[in-house]
């Protein structure tokens, strides 16, 4: 179901209520894409002329200066014993406020209040008055039980967190954004999420969200027959580790201590693909020196691996899959941009070093992605004939290059759209989208 059905799916759901007034939350933790869907849900309305009023509970939010002093108290005894007052998120809020108006609005009544101003940081000298309504929309993590009807937006944590880091990767180090949404915004979904709700959306594919309760939506898996292939071989960044993300803000970092315009759109139309040299070249010049361009790549590393290390995960299903191939009998390859010493770290943190029979690198090739260099040589090294390799690439440049070598290619969806990947034989969102069959 594409989001538009499932928004139109959720307002049918909603006008067939009898209460009235009807609070509605769309709720769920911080970065699910709960706004989204609010946003969406509220064009429906008035594409269907339906009246409503909207609430969202960072209107209630305290001043932004008063935040930073919660960091000095801390909880001694209770729930939250030993975390600071800055990690509840509920002190962030003037809670007391938001249930009054909520109380107002159920019992049909007009509510007013001093909002909170995102752009300065400051409760509004203006008040806002909320008027009575048959149907209010609330966008929220927080006072979910006033609520008559619930919409909850289901996103894993590793999920939200991937897409804060890509989405402030010009604003603070991902190391912030991690330590941000663990200690505040998770702490207080962990401690909110209901059991259950009257929709519930699985989020984790901005693509292809599916509404998993109560229609039970599930994504159709792709059906791989063994007997095609011999070989799976695979590329690394993006494809077999998450890592795009921390890649994304390396860059952008990088870039800004050299005064040289980056972000994430021009990285992935101009360099997605390239070696970590070939981008330092475009930058610098394709004549700058190698003793020049060295210290350059080792700085530019050492943003990317501080910022990546404490955080390395697979794309979903990556480990599972791996051994289903090797257990029947695959050939499995590696066949990536990155530096011998990158793959190593990451793959044996990831304990699945062992597992490839050949890895070729930088160190191998002459020519970069699109060039098919990379996979032909793989498919050389472990002795199979490129028609029968199938090969798994997140990136444009990656899928060309294993067309160009005759082999089949999966493109998976972790930093490119559909359209970005139209060359792939096949698309996948995650690992756990495939299902092997004899």
């Amino acid at each position: 179901m594409k989001t538009a059905d499932i928004t139109r799916y959720c307002v049918d759901q909603i006008l067939i209520q009898k209460k009235q007034p009807l609070l509605v939350g769309v709720i769920g933790d911080s970065g699910s894409g709960k706004s989204h869907f609010s946003d969406k849900i509220q064009t429906e309305l008035r594409h269907r002329n339906i009246p409503f009023v909207y609430l969202n509970h960072d209107e209630f939010l305290i001043p932004r200066k008063d935040r930073e002093p919660l960091k000095a108290q801390t909880y001694t005894t209770g729930e939250h014993a030993g975390k600071s007052h800055w990690e509840v998120l509920e002190n962030w809020f003037r809670l007391d406020e938001f249930e009054r108006v909520l109380a107002d609005l159920r019992a049909g009544k007009p509510s007013t209040f001093y909002p909170y101003e995102r752009s300065s940081g400051e409760i509004s000298s203006t008040a806002r008055t909320v008027p009575a309504a048959g149907l209010v929309i609330v966008d929220t993590s927080m006072c979910i039980e006033h609520m008559d009807f619930t919409i909850m937006i289901d996103t894993d944590l590793e999920t939200i967190i991937e897409r804060k880091i890509m989405r402030d990767a010009d604003l603070r180090h991902p190391h912030q954004v991690v330590e941000m949404h663990r200690k505040v915004q998770a702490y207080l979904w962990d401690r909110v999420k209901p059991a259950g709700a009257d929709i519930i959306i699985d989020n984790n594919d901005l693509r292809e969200p599916v509404v998993i309760y109560p229609l039970g939506e599930r994504r159709p898996k792709l059906a791989i027959e063994l007997k095609k292939y011999k070989a799976a071989i695979f590329d690394l960044d993006g494809t077999i580790i998450n890592n795009m993300p921390y890649h994304f803000y390396g860059w952008i970092e990088f870039a800004r201590r050299h005064g040289v315009e980056m972000d994430r759109e021009t990285f992935s139309a101009k360099y997605s693909g390239l070696t970590t040299k070939a981008i330092l070249r475009e930058l610098f010049g394709q004549e700058t020196a190698e003793a020049e361009l060295q210290k350059l790549y080792e700085e530019r590393h050492k943003i990317y691996w501080d910022a990546v290390s404490k955080y390395i995960r697979s794309v979903r299903g990556f480990e599972t899959l791996l051994h289903d191939l090797k257990s029947h009998g695959y050939k499995v390859a590696l066949a990536t941009a990155a530096s011998a010493a990158s793959r190593t770290k990451l793959l044996t943190h990831l304990g699945v070093y062992d597992l490839f029979d050949v890895m070729v690198g930088a160190e191998n090739v002459t020519h970069s992605k699109p060039h098919p260099e990379a996979y032909l040589k793989a498919a050389e090294l472990i002795g199979v004939d490129p028609k029968h390799c199938l090969v798994f690439e997140d990136s444009p440049p990656g899928v060309a290059s294993g067309k160009a070598a005759g082999m089949t290619v999966v493109g998976i969806l972790t930093t490119q759209t559909p359209a970005d990947l139209h060359q792939a034989d096949m698309l996948i969102n995650h690992y756990e989208d495939i299902e092997l069959v004899e």
